[in-house]
């Protein structure tokens, strides 16, 4: 990310190998059933919370709607034909979608306590007792 000058330690997107058992842990723990191009129409039955952002700004909420000091998060950007993973912080995040055309994501703890995700519909998706709630007193 160099035009935004974020260094590795903020931001850095990992290798297809280095990714791959990640991704698969990630949609294990937060996906019914393996394979899909969109997580979110199969997520497991957790805590779950959505809000719609009908103006398309969920994202500039996401410091917000993630734990206070969460540090390093995984980032999963839905890319055809596969997921991208960075490692990185919440305000990273935010700046590198700030700078893109509107995708599909998925902010994930590292533990895999909780998941936060935006789709095409500008929804933005809580799983996890730590961010169920957030969404909806961010919205309001």
């Amino acid at each position: 990310m160099r035009e935004l000058a974020l260094p590795a330690s903020q931001f850095r997107i990992l290798s297809e190998q280095e990714a791959a058992p990640i991704l698969s842990g990630i949609e294990a723990h937060f996906v019914k059933e393996a394979g899909r191009r969109w997580w979110w129409e199969a997520f497991q039955d957790v805590p779950t919370a959505q809000t719609h952002f009908p103006d398309g700004t969920g994202w500039r909420h996401l410091n917000r709607v993630v734990p206070p000091k969460s540090g390093l998060v995984w980032f999963v950007v839905e890319s055809d034909p596969a997921f991208v993973l960075c490692e990185a912080t919440v305000e990273a995040v935010q700046s590198v979608i700030g700078e893109c055309w509107a995708f599909e994501y998925y902010v994930v703890s590292r533990s895999l306590d909780w998941l936060v995700c935006e789709n095409h519909s500008d929804v933005v998706i809580a799983i996890g007792m730590a961010v169920a709630e957030r969404p909806a007193q961010v919205a309001s």
